[in-house]
């Protein structure tokens, strides 16, 4: 979640200022419909894997839910890398964009 705090009205601010002013009120619509398509999305993948590890696991039921939310952190993990980098690679570019038009 501080990741999130940190990040989202950042990237909200950031997009505004790639678009028309009057189009902003839209640029912040569709972040926040973003944002719950994904938490949803999201929801719905955690929990489905952690009944896969359940229905297709061995060993007790709490040990089989302990490696599907494992499996979950570790996807999860994942996604928060990738993301970073894209975030580091977008605002690099867009430094470089900048550093030219300024040329």
């Amino acid at each position: 979640r501080l990741g999130f705090n940190a990040a989202f009205s950042n990237t909200i601010a950031n997009a505004s200022t790639l678009v028309a002013k009057e189009k902003s009120t839209d640029v912040n619509s569709i972040f926040n419909m973003t944002q719950q398509f994904a938490g949803s999305l999201g929801v719905g993948i955690m929990t489905a894997l952690i009944a896969l590890s359940q229905n297709q696991g061995q060993g007790s039921m709490a040990l089989r839910t302990f490696k599907g939310s494992r499996l979950d952190f570790w996807l999860l993990v994942i996604l928060a890398f990738s993301v970073l980098v894209a975030v580091w690679l977008n605002f690099s570019r867009q430094q470089q964009l900048k550093n030219a038009a300024t040329k």
